[in-house]
């Protein structure tokens, strides 16, 4: 009976175990750098795509929370692979906020979010990020559309082949210097 109670105990622990999400092994800061593809079009006039370097800081802390330039969300893991799920506000605040420091007036709205990557036996991450948002141009009344992938790799903070710069890449400048040519005259 002692044996048999000791197997399903152990059993058991074993089953929650591998349903656990933190601690986990990613767990701390990385710093990810990769290629990053950002598409914007404005309905039916006008359409760009930029592709850039671009780097951020990734910090998945043991309580099961994520955080990175200006967003946040959770993240869980199994085995190797792990999953982000980011706040769309998040999202939409960041673009909005970057948006308006180039004056242009938004209102983001996010509608596909997906961040998931894996961790490699070297001790590095690797992932892709995909997001897809409507934005509208509320002073020039005018709705379009982005897109941006990013795919990166990553190591923990303070290896020697980190990027070692927090600073973000992102919205690369000269699709809204574009924007602001076409619609601020």
């Amino acid at each position: 009976m002692l044996k048999k109670f000791i197997i399903l105990l152990i059993l058991f622990s074993a089953i929650i175990g591998m349903y656990t999400t933190a601690p986990c092994s990613v767990v701390g800061t990385w710093e990810v750098e990769g290629w990053e593809r950002m598409k914007v079009n404005i309905k039916g006039e006008w359409s760009q795509y930029e592709r850039i370097s671009a780097y951020d800081n990734y910090t998945f802390n043991a309580d099961g929370t994520f955080a990175m330039l200006m967003m946040s969300g959770t993240w869980t893991q199994q085995g190797k692979k792990f999953t982000i799920e980011v706040s769309p506000d998040s999202v939409a605040s960041y673009f909005e906020v970057f948006l308006s420091e180039m004056g242009l007036d938004t209102d983001v709205t996010v509608t596909k979010i997906k961040l998931s990557g894996k961790e490699n036996k070297d001790d590095t991450i690797k992932g892709e990020m995909n997001l897809e948002m409507d934005i509208y141009f509320t002073l020039l009344d005018t709705e379009g559309k982005a897109s941006v992938s990013f795919n990166f790799k990553g190591t923990r903070a303070g290896q020697p082949s980190s990027p070692g710069n927090n600073e973000s890449l992102r919205s690369p400048k000269s699709i809204l210097q574009a924007i602001q040519e076409k619609y601020t005259k």
